[in-house]
């Protein structure tokens, strides 16, 4: 972190005592409308689709932040009853929650400000009421080109071409129920993408939008996603009427994490941030770490990686205190913890909300979860994956408490360990809200209105 920023940040912070904490996850579908699985899309499948919204980006960034922001008064008007003063609230809202008619919202540098920029002010303003709240309000995907959409589609035309034509082999082979064809069809899509994303110049940034309100007026900062996956964007759109920037012509930029990833500006790719608080009348913890690891990134094990050196980077920073992640936050739109990209120190928490599907008993790692079942979408063929020709839009949220810390960089040795289940549920209550019918919301999302999902309602945990 920069010294000017450190200071900057750091002198403002009324330290405030707080000894607990709470999760709340805003788990709604973000994928797209008219969604087509294109093979295992829980795996490294591939989605055909389309995005609704409004063609003015402003206009329709402001819509959607007013219906994260009902469900976060949603939530509170519940935690009010129960709320106390010495309580962090976490909040959680899905991968993709921000995103426009043709997935990123364009923006041209000659004549905007990133569009970032008035996001994070419009939240800042409606969430400043909200003293003991964090929000990672989803990510937002952008896309700055002095091009029309005319000249990318032209540009790219060829890769594009040659996609739809593998996903139409894969519909057809889906129609006449030659399955193994349509998976060698999907497979070789899904290649295809894999080396168009090496290759693409057409840099779209995926970045998590962070609003700390812990003991200062609000806070903006954004993390950017490093790793690209195979459905982030549609291959091919399912309506003629709505253009898509296609999967197979994007990238992300590459972010340097040769220093670690610790956040050095607000507004910087970096992942790890800190806030201050007071864990009792006589203790004062100073610091601690939170990080913010989007979908793929937690399954390339982007922090776990570079363990040893960000815990290095912390212990120089702080002068030698607080060097780990306390906890541990996951958006995302096909994702689950994984246990070996976890670094939350002991007693730490790692939370995941996800806006594509919902768990099962097989999460993974010990943990409670709760799911959201959304809307179902006519499929153009039925299959052993989809035996009534209908695809089901779904999400969830996912908590755990870690009871040993991992050691090393290595994924897969000496992985952190969690609370048992059991024990975790009788620490803890989980309350869902379902949230009601929204005017005009399917002009925006096609999974359906979504649920909060409230860890702790009555019974916040330790904060340590």
């Amino acid at each position: 972190m920069s010294l000017y920023w450190n200071i900057s940040f750091a002198s403002h912070l009324a330290i405030t005592q707080y000894n607990k904490v709470r999760f709340i996850g805003y788990a709604v579908p973000t994928t797209v409308s008219g969604l087509i699985p294109i093979g295992n899309v829980n795996g490294k499948g591939s989605v055909a689709g389309y995005f609704t919204g409004d063609s003015n980006l402003y206009q329709d960034m402001q819509a959607r932040a007013d219906i994260l922001i009902h469900a976060i008064e949603t939530a509170n008007q519940r935690i009010q009853q129960h709320e106390n003063n010495d309580v962090i609230n976490v909040f959680v809202a899905p991968e993709f929650y921000f995103h426009g008619i043709y997935g990123p919202y364009l923006w041209n540098p000659d004549i905007q400000v990133d569009p970032i920029n008035f996001l994070e002010d419009y939240l800042k303003y409606h969430l400043k009421d909200y003293h003991n709240w964090i929000f990672v309000c989803g990510t937002m995907v952008t896309l700055k080109t002095t091009d029309t959409l005319g000249d990318i589609f032209n540009q790219y035309n060829a890769q594009n071409a040659k996609a739809e034509s593998t996903y139409g082999q894969y519909i057809l082979n889906m129609l006449s129920g030659a399955y193994e064809n349509a998976t060698k069809s999907a497979t070789a899509l899904q290649n295809f993408i894999e080396r168009y994303h090496l290759s693409t110049n057409l840099p779209i940034q995926n970045r998590a939008i962070v609003i700390d309100n812990i003991n200062t007026s609000p806070f903006a900062l954004s993390v950017q996603k490093r790793y690209i996956s195979n459905e982030d964007l549609p291959v091919e759109t399912t309506n003629d009427n709505y253009h898509v920037i296609s999967e197979q012509i994007s990238n992300y930029p590459e972010i340097n994490l040769l220093h670690g990833d610790l956040k050095q500006s607000p507004n910087d790719p970096y992942s790890i941030f800190s806030i201050q608080f007071k864990a009792s009348d006589t203790q004062d913890k100073g610091i601690s770490n939170l990080a913010v690891e989007t979908c793929l990134d937690h399954g390339n094990n982007r922090l776990r990686t570079n363990f040893k050196l960000n815990q290095h980077a912390l212990q120089l920073r702080e002068g030698g205190n607080s060097a780990n992640i306390h906890i541990q936050l996951i958006p995302s739109a096909g994702m689950q913890i994984h246990a070996n990209g976890v670094v939350a120190d002991k007693n730490g928490f790692v939370f995941n909300v996800d806006g594509e599907y919902a768990l099962t008993n097989t999460t993974g790692v010990d943990s409670l979860y709760l799911n959201y079942n959304g809307n179902e979408v006519a499929l153009p063929f039925s299959s052993p994956d989809y035996p009534n020709g209908k695809y089901a839009y779904g999400a969830h949220s996912q908590l755990a408490e870690v009871s040993q810390t991992a050691k090393g960089d290595i994924p897969g040795i000496d992985n952190a360990e969690f609370i048992s289940t059991q024990t975790l549920q009788s620490k803890i209550d989980t309350t869902v809200i379902n949230l009601p019918y929204i005017s005009n919301f399917t002009h925006y999302y096609g999974g359906g209105e979504g649920a909060i999902h409230i860890y702790g309602l009555n019974k916040p945990m330790a904060l340590y």
